[in-house]
């Protein structure tokens, strides 16, 4: 009899045929899962866990480039294994990654339930990062689920389609792009559908991703077409302003297409022509073309053509001008980064350096002109007025590294998210929370012990530890971990991390967690993850300050001058500010 024993509560219904294939049941039919066990601080945790479970149909021959069709299916759908991972090239040697199977047959999702089932639980819905060309929503090895027990929510994991896949684009209605992006929203079209039947509220539905995952998560907060169907957003190193976030020039966007056209033998006169040819392309010499772009094109914006545009549909303006109308869509904020996210760079550069690389005045220029900041020279001195120290002023052979990884970090991670939390707060949307992660990990994502707080290590505190693989943390990071779980869940349950149920006091000693106060635009208040869990000023309120203040100012105040003298110039029939003859 207990095999049938079912809780049935409202449109809840989740059955247990036994300790290890739990069984959900939704309008398409049955959804058999298995059940997995984690052990953290002398305490057994179990999980039910659906893997793999498809929510649109194979991209594949016609629906390659498509927009996502949702899936059907009827009768029973055994959930045991892990989905196949989207194509993508092979990645870096990383430690704690395992991949598993690719295929373009993709479009899936995890759900993971803490036991016992209960009703209305609140969801985290993770967008991994990746460049928006690697990574899969779960893989062994590398699992979060230890949130959902830690955190008391569900969580779910999504794939959506990557590189030339997702985000190909034509610049015209042939494939306008983003499918990458629709993927994710097809996902959350799906959780708001199904999860009730999991023990999930859908209303309760925050979304959450790191790198590439965290632009796309801002990037929800902004489009029309994701309103209503998250409640809370936290953003881990990208918004949708971030200098790598969107291709926002149009011009360039078809070049990408046409350039791996002319790699698969599908050189076309117009989009439509080239995009039929494309559909025929085996996964492979696509995925294999689209690698070799940079090695083609290594000056040409072309180099680097898959991600996220705006397309006048998902994306309807530049990210810069959606924020500047405030249009954001009504949902509670949490965002930050790390304190060097710069240095991942180098560690792949120097991946058996013991200590920090020393960069030479040389080797940093070069590294500069490679960043294509196109800075002018006043604001290269103004640079060297913020970021260099007294000793690299006066040491005869400076070490840049230092330097440069800052300047790295502000340009294409801080100071585009502070703009992002100004915009928020400014656009009164919902509640709006900041964050800093500058602790070292004693096993960080790249295993390098100089790289700091590098982009990436803030997922080292999210379980993974507690599943089997090789982070082994000391007690004070383990305790930091539940913390960060804590903080994270209690947003997800409440859209505020200091609380985790609408009648608890923020100051409740059960908490054990440091008040995190709002950001808003009189106090921007960060709360530093780290053991001390301390809050602090904005940690790059000066140097921002100089990219998101100074330099647009400088810009504007040169052009008006040019202006000006050409102005002159012209009047006096004479030659150009610039030397050329005016007509």
């Amino acid at each position: 009899m207990l095999q049938q024993i079912c809780l049935a509560m409202l449109f809840l219904v989740v059955c247990n045929g036994n300790a290890s294939n739990p069984t959900v049941t939704v309008d398409q039919g049955q959804i058999i899962g298995k059940r997995l066990q984690f052990r953290a601080q002398d305490t057994d945790f179990d999980v039910d866990a659906y893997l793999g479970i498809p929510y649109a149909e194979a991209p594949v021959g016609p629906l390659r480039f498509k927009p996502p069709v949702p899936k059907e299916w009827q009768g029973e759908l055994n959930a045991h294994e892990y989905g196949n991972s989207c194509p993508q090239p092979a990645w870096p040697d990383l430690h704690w990654f395992t991949l598993g199977k690719t295929s373009e047959d993709c479009l899936i999702l995890n759900v993971y339930v803490p036991v016992p089932v209960r009703p209305n639980r609140a969801v985290l819905l993770w967008i991994h990062g990746g460049a928006y060309s690697m990574g899969a929503g779960s893989f062994e090895d590398f699992e979060t689920y230890p949130i959902a027990s830690l955190g008391d929510v569900i969580l779910v994991s999504i794939n959506y389609r990557l590189g030339v896949f997702g985000f190909l684009a034509t610049g015209d209605e042939v494939v306008p792009g983003n499918m990458g992006m629709l993927d994710q929203l097809e996902a959350m079209k799906w959780v708001q559908k199904n999860i009730k039947a999991f023990g999930g509220d859908p209303n309760r539905v925050t979304i959450f991703g790191e790198s590439a995952g965290s632009s796309s998560v801002s990037l929800h907060t902004l489009s029309p077409l994701s309103k209503g169907l998250f409640s809370g957003a936290i953003m881990q190193s990208g918004v949708a302003t971030s200098t790598w976030a969107v291709l926002e020039d149009k011009t360039h966007i078809p070049k990408g297409a046409f350039g791996i056209g002319k790699l698969v033998g599908c050189e076309k006169e117009d989009t439509k022509q080239l995009v039929d040819c494309l559909v025929d392309v085996p996964t492979d010499d696509l995925l294999n073309a689209s690698q070799r772009m940079m090695e083609v094109f290594p000056e040409d914006p072309e180099a680097f053509p898959f991600a996220p545009v705006y397309d006048d549909h998902f994306i309807p303006d530049r990210p810069d001008t959606l924020i500047k109308k405030r249009s954001f869509n009504h949902v509670n904020i949490m965002a930050g980064y790390n304190a060097d996210e710069g240095t991942t760079e180098f560690a792949f550069f120097y991946p058996d350096a013991i200590e920090k690389p020393h960069i030479n005045v040389t080797e940093y220029e070069s590294y500069m002109a490679a960043s294509k900041l196109n800075l002018t020279p006043l604001q290269n001195d103004a640079l060297e007025l913020v970021y260099f120290d007294n000793d690299m002023l006066t040491d005869p052979n400076p070490n840049y590294f230092d330097a440069y990884v800052r300047i790295l970090q502000d340009y294409s991670f801080a100071c585009s998210t502070d703009t992002y939390l100004r915009g928020a707060a400014e656009a009164d949307a919902g509640s709006v929370y900041a964050y800093y992660f500058n602790h070292h990990p004693s096993k960080s994502i790249i295993n390098t012990p100089w790289s700091g707080a590098c982009h990436a290590d803030d997922l080292v505190f999210f379980g993974i530890h507690f599943t089997p693989n090789d982070f082994n943390l000391t007690d004070v990071e383990v305790e930091m971990t539940l913390k960060m779980i804590q903080y994270w869940t209690n947003f997800a349950k409440t859209g505020n991390p200091n609380i985790g149920t609408e009648n608890e006091e923020a100051s409740s000693p059960a908490a054990k967690l440091l008040e995190w106060p709002q950001f808003t635009l009189d106090k921007r208040m960060y709360k530093e993850l780290s053991p001390s869990m301390n809050n602090i000023p904005d940690p790059s309120g000066i140097s921002c300050k100089l990219w998101n203040d100074y330099f647009p100012k400088l810009d504007a105040a040169l052009a008006d001058k040019q202006q000006e003298c050409k102005s002159h110039w012209s009047k006096e029939g004479k030659e150009s500010c610039s030397g050329e003859a005016t007509p």
